[in-house]
């Protein structure tokens, strides 16, 4: 192919345009011949990674389902340590703002600087769980959208790569954009 190439790079422009129908059939011929190898290096390497082996395909399972229980277990105990903490540094400044309210009511009754605490309080409190609802949502959709794409959106099996590459580029902006939506959960929590 090369040679070719090397060949009609060479020519004048007068030969070069009369020789180009017959440089482009001979690369699709080319190419053709080279696609009929196609499907044995295709078996050859489905055969040499184990795949048609359940052995094989058992392992692969298992490893990938260890990998997301553990990946899945260390998610869980970061979001419980991170609103653990988020709840204490909201007591912490509840406690703060309540105590700088009782030291500074001298026109507003304690009872009312005391309600009006209590309603803030309430709203901070209802604040934090609905963040961390939907912090615990966001996790639980980036760990299942992948698993989601291996069931209801597999890769073609034309084994073209730019069809491969255009679909894992999808799958990866999808996947982009929910870890996006995650970090934004997770800061509005650590706000509140």
């Amino acid at each position: 192919m090369a040679h070719a190439m090397t060949n009609q790079a060479a020519l004048d422009s007068s030969q070069y345009i009369a020789e180009k129908a017959r440089f482009l059939q001979e690369i699709d011929n080319l190419i053709e011949t080279a696609n009929e190898w196609k499907p044995i290096v295709v078996g050859a390497a489905i055969l040499e990674r184990g795949l048609l082996e359940d052995e094989g395909l058992k392992r692969e399972s298992e490893r990938a389902l260890e990998n997301l229980k553990r990946n899945t277990e260390e998610t869980l105990a970061t979001i419980k340590s991170e609103s653990e903490k988020s709840i204490q540094g909201a007591k912490k400044l509840a406690e703060e703002i309540e105590a700088r309210a009782r030291r500074t009511a001298t026109k507003i009754s304690v009872k009312e600087a005391q309600n009006q605490f209590q309603e803030a309080s309430v709203h901070d409190a209802k604040q934090v769980k609905t963040w961390r609802w939907l912090a615990i949502g966001a996790v639980c959709l980036l760990i299942l959208t992948p698993m989601l794409f291996m069931m209801f959106w597999p890769l073609p099996e034309t084994g073209e790569w730019p069809v491969a590459l255009y679909h894992t580029v999808l799958r990866v902006l999808v996947l982009s954009a929910i870890a996006g939506l995650a970090a934004f959960v997770f800061r509005m929590l650590r706000a509140h």
